[in-house]
């Protein structure tokens, strides 16, 4: 498989692994609606304390760009309505079953402080001005004192795991265990499947937009907004403070940087008090040249990103203006049809032997000669707008710290393009620190130094300052690395 990789959990650590969670096994399904279940919590306030009625969503900015049709935000006041839950019984765990999980996947790096409570969930975000459904997976720290603990949320964005509903990681283990480890450290952990990867009830009513900033960020918050509603709900032992932490790897650490971007025009009535961005592809048109230059998996998982972008930004009719549609392969035709029905790409199903087979010589030609492809700059567009400092969303508010987390040998996301980028972040005013795991594969980056990352996340909650900002170290043995590759 091309595409996949194991971030969805590796917050559990567990690639590799054949220590599962049996799915399906004496699960307690209690599904039930609970989208206004908190309307009359307040029913005792009389009507002259009531506050003034909310003023009018005002829209901050004309979102529609690259051809598409204008079109408004719904009021984000009215996002993120719980539909349904479902408590996750088999992965609610006291604390000495989480242990048990660690210990079976010959993980020892974590002291696990809290058993947890795993919710599944269903709730309304929006694409394009239009309401829609999105899932997701939410853990809380089960506590034995009377008074109410108040936890930080951590909103988990995850890798990579496919491109419709049967590959949403609540569908799976890999949601309820990688917020099942959070939560023991002490949060509320939120993962939401992103939109178009509906991990329970109806069917998505839209193709999940891979890599696109702006509905990405949307379905995430509104998670946390419907996240909450649910504590609220099930009248949980917790309470969760308006500090977030965005914290996700490959796919998720774009996710976390454009969860950042849109936060103060689309959440900013939560505060972001650190972000994780690991292994992220975030300039996407450099990304695009180095895919470019040889056939691995990175080529391939361009195309997919090529073709989720033309359907957001409505330019399918033409994919082959970019993606060859020749004898065998006919790619432009062929590979949307396995991201719809398949939650992998094996490159071994195509007969391409360079990066010509999968992609057109023009369109090759034009991203060489650089600047915003000349004959191809729709296309430059997309790929621009969902590109940190490229994008024509601009950052508004000063940052919070940055964990940038680079793999030495990534077989997927170009390094030299992270280090021009994390240089780059750093100049546009982004308060970042730099952490590169040495010897480390794409994944691998991320999995080695999760120690490092949760270390770093405490620090940033107790409100130490970061040490060594906007400073690009070494490549250095991170705790978790392969005793083959350097000794932690």
């Amino acid at each position: 498989m091309l595409v996949m990789g194991c971030l969805g959990w590796y917050a559990f650590a567990g690639c590799g692994t054949n220590n599962k969670v049996e799915e399906g096994s004496s699960q307690e399904s209690s599904t039930e609606v609970g989208a206004n279940a908190e309307a009359n919590s307040d029913a005792s306030v009389t009507n002259e304390s009531q506050p003034d009625p909310p003023k009018a969503w005002v829209q901050p900015f004309e979102p529609a760009v690259c051809g598409v049709a204008s079109y408004s935000w719904l009021s984000p006041e009215t996002m993120g309505g719980l539909v349904e839950k479902k408590k996750q019984e088999v992965y609610s765990l006291p604390k000495e079953g989480i242990e048990a999980l660690l210990k079976a996947a010959k993980y020892d790096k974590f002291k696990i402080k809290y058993g947890v409570s795993v919710y599944q969930f269903r709730y309304e975000t929006q694409v394009k001005g239009k309401k829609v459904e999105a899932t997701g997976v939410m853990a809380f720290p089960q506590v034995t004192t009377q008074e109410k603990p108040t936890f930080p949320y951590i909103l988990w964005l995850h890798g990579t795991s496919g491109f419709s509903d049967s590959c949403a990681p609540s569908r799976k283990q890999d949601g309820p265990l990688s917020v099942a480890l959070l939560a023991s450290q002490g949060y509320i952990a939120v993962a939401p499947d992103y939109i178009g990867m509906n991990g329970s009830g109806a069917a998505s009513t839209t193709t999940h937009p891979y890599v696109v900033g702006e509905p990405t960020a949307m379905g995430s918050w509104d998670s946390i907004r419907a996240a909450g509603k649910l504590l609220k709900d099930i009248s949980a032992p917790v309470t969760a403070d308006n500090q977030v932490v965005l914290w996700g790897g490959s796919q998720g650490g774009h996710a976390a940087m454009f969860s950042l971007l849109y936060a103060s025009y689309y959440a900013p009535e939560f505060s972001v008090a650190a972000v994780i961005a690991a292994i992220a592809p975030l300039h996407l048109p450099n990304q695009v040249l180095g895919a470019l230059k040889t056939l691995d998996g990175s080529t391939l998982l361009l195309a997919a990103i090529a073709i989720a972008f033309s359907r957001w930004y409505g330019k399918e009719d033409r994919l082959t203006e970019i993606l060859t549609n020749k004898d065998p392969n006919f790619f432009a035709t062929e590979l949307p049809k396995i991201m719809d029905s398949q939650c992998g790409v094996d490159e071994k199903k195509f007969q391409a032997q360079t990066a010509s087979d999968v992609f057109t010589e023009g369109f090759i030609k034009a991203v060489e000669a650089g600047g915003t492809w000349k004959g191809y700059e729709d296309w430059y567009c997309m790929f621009a707008e969902n590109s940190m400092l490229l994008s024509s969303v601009k950052k508004k508010d000063n940052t919070p710290p940055i964990l940038f987390v680079v793999s030495e040998n990534d077989e997927l996301v170009d390094t030299s393009s992270q280090y021009k980028m994390y240089d780059e972040l750093c100049k546009n005013g982004y308060n970042m620190e730099y952490l590169e795991c040495k010897g480390s594969g794409h994944a691998e980056g991320a999995i080695w130094s999760l120690p490092e990352q949760f270390d770093w996340v405490a620090e940033r909650l107790t409100g130490k300052p970061i040490s060594k900002a906007c400073q690009r170290t070494p490549p250095v043995c991170c705790s978790g690395s392969n005793s083959k590759v350097c000794t932690p």
